[in-house]
């Protein structure tokens, strides 16, 4: 019998336990969206009380449908980039390589010492599949990363609601430092769920939210230019009726999580770099 693993966390980090219980609870019940084995093997070896997550409704359907979409969109970012890099910040126990790993992506895990401490007990580094402990918003793990390998995405999911203005803008300008021609997949909050948290779990970690914005075309990032955003709601329409009902009402869209798509802007890394070169 295995030793159970202590995860002696609070506050944001304690949040990846109850969105990765969501994936555990979805994989043993049923798997029309998907299986997540490795997320079922490690709930199980978790010395912690799922109780709050388990009766958390609607933070299991946020979990289950931004993971759908999310996986969605990466796999398709990889058909088209079959050699990427992908960097998942504030990762948690994510497990979404293991979902979409073509045999020849780079990944990177980034997240807090302490969240990737628990991480460890259940995942090794790799040759394309590694860990870096640090804050999203330190430079510490872009020069980790060094070079990528191919064209890069940048997932952060789950993270973006407990930061402010100043982090976010703090985060894109690391990647735009860093990595060019980057494309960003950020998973945004609306401003009506941070007032109003809907999702017990989350309070009962101790977790606040502090920022929303209703689409991402309402950032300006220096750098970067916005592609779009896509709700959640597409997901959710489609896991059971009453859900289906509530994504057409009028409002849904607007108060609806989303994953805001951004690229690096060319022309703008360009005018940095030539300025730079000329001693501008």
């Amino acid at each position: 019998m295995e030793t159970k693993v202590n995860a002696n966390l609070n506050g944001v980090p304690e949040t990846m336990l109850l969105t990765l219980y969501a994936r555990a609870k979805y994989s043993k019940k049923e798997s029309d969206f998907f299986y997540d084995r490795k997320s079922v093997e490690i709930a199980e070896r978790l010395n912690y009380d799922f109780s709050a997550a388990d009766s958390d409704v609607a933070l299991n359907y946020l979990t289950l449908s931004r993971t759908v979409l999310i996986d969605k969109m990466v796999k398709d970012f990889i058909v088209s980039n079959p050699e990427a890099t992908i960097i998942n910040i504030a990762c948690g126990l994510d497990t979404r390589f293991f979902r979409v790993d073509n045999g020849k992506i780079n990944w990177f895990d980034i997240d807090l010492a302490e969240s990737i401490n628990v991480r460890k007990n259940f995942f090794d580094n790799s040759l394309r599949h590694r860990m870096i402990a640090a804050s999203a918003m330190d430079e510490a793990w872009a020069r980790a990363i060094g070079v990528p390998h191919g064209n890069v995405l940048v997932i952060i999911e789950g993270l973006s609601m407990y930061l402010n203005d100043i982090s976010i803008r703090k985060i894109f300008g690391i990647i735009n430092r860093n990595f060019a021609n980057a494309e960003v997949f950020m998973e945004i909050m609306p401003k009506k769920h941070v007032t109003k948290n809907r999702y017990k779990s989350v309070a009962t970690a101790n977790a606040n939210f502090s920022w929303g914005v209703d689409s991402g075309e309402q950032l300006d990032l220096a750098g970067f230019d916005w592609l779009g955003d896509f709700s959640v709601n597409t997901v959710l329409s489609k896991m059971g009726f009453a859900y289906k009902l509530k994504c057409l009402l009028p409002y849904a869209y607007k108060n609806s999580e989303k994953i805001a798509v951004f690229k690096s802007n060319i022309i703008q890394n360009y005018e940095i770099v030539s300025s730079c070169a000329s001693g501008v």
